[in-house]
């Protein structure tokens, strides 16, 4: 693959090609047994939640 064979800008990171960066979270994903979610996207979870009036996602 072209992007492969580039050289990287930062020399202690690989380059990526076009949904690499995905697939790296789906296999950590996989081997977590549990899904990862950004810390806003449970801070607006729980603001939704309490504005319908519902528990808010319990995150361990």
């Amino acid at each position: 693959m072209h992007w492969r064979n580039l050289e990287p800008i930062d020399p202690s990171l690989p380059v990526l090609a076009p949904g690499d960066k995905e697939r790296n979270n789906r296999e950590a994903t996989l081997k977590r047994g549990t899904i990862t979610y950004p810390q806003g996207q449970i801070d607006c979870y729980y603001r939704m939640a309490k504005k319908i009036g519902i528990k808010p996602l319990t995150v361990m």
